[in-house]
């Protein structure tokens, strides 16, 4: 992918070297690059284009202490650009030029950006005292519209269960079963779009007895507990 763009770039610059047969337009550059991340850990590029003329525009990237590599070209007359080739924790700068049938225009501004993750994190379950499960976790994002939450029962497939409002860290399951095994995530939701998922946690809902006894008799036939919470068929 980087090859042909590459190609493409040096093809316009060596072409742009031949006698010129009329005045050349002046190449405007884009200007106004802005750079943030979006709900899906990416980051979303966008700038002013300032002509007409143009065939299409040259994305550079770098990392600290590397240089700048060609990463992509768009069509004419787009503003935007989405860097999905990206790693949380890292650092990103962008520049960009505009492209002309006769060359290149000078790079915009520079733009850097950390990319940081709003997915929740330090999902933990566990299960209460009457059977339900308990969900927490820890919210990192600040304009969320609220949460949705994950689970899959033993071999099955995640569907959602719930959705909740923003700022809630916690969330009680009751629709679940003993003895059966169910696994949890969590994502931010933001308008109508979904967030990488959180880390899985899950656990296995068992059986236990409250205050279990048993006799001292030497028959050894006295035993009592507290069946309150004991699951009953029917």
């Amino acid at each position: 992918m980087i090859k042909n763009i590459v190609g493409i770039v040096l093809f316009v610059i060596l072409t742009s070297c031949g006698t010129s047969t009329g005045p050349s337009e002046i190449k405007e550059a884009p200007t106004n690059l802005v750079a943030f991340t979006t709900i899906n850990d990416q980051i979303q590029l966008a700038w002013q284009d300032n002509s007409s003329a143009e065939i299409g525009f040259i994305i550079e990237r770098k990392t600290p202490y590397v240089a700048y590599v060609v990463i992509d070209t768009t069509a004419a007359d787009q503003s935007e650009f989405l860097d999905i080739d990206v790693e949380v924790g890292n650092n990103y700068s962008y520049r960009i030029s505009a492209l002309f049938s006769d060359g290149i225009s000078e790079f915009s501004n520079e733009v850097s950006i950390l990319l940081t993750s709003c997915s929740p994190t330090g999902l933990t379950v566990y299960e209460t005292s009457n059977y339900y499960v308990f969900l927490e976790w820890e919210d990192r994002c600040i304009e969320e519209s609220g949460f949705v939450i994950e689970r899959k029962k033993n071999d099955l497939e995640f569907v959602i269960i719930d959705t909740i409002a923003a700022d809630i860290t916690n969330f009680i399951d009751e629709d679940v079963e003993v003895e059966n095994s169910y696994n949890y995530r969590v994502a931010v939701l933001v308008d109508n779009a979904i967030s990488t998922w959180s880390n899985e946690a899950s656990l296995y809902l068992s059986v236990w007895f409250e205050g279990l006894e048993f006799g001292t008799e030497e028959t050894f036939d006295v035993v009592t507990w507290n069946i309150e919470h004991f699951p009953k068929a029917n």
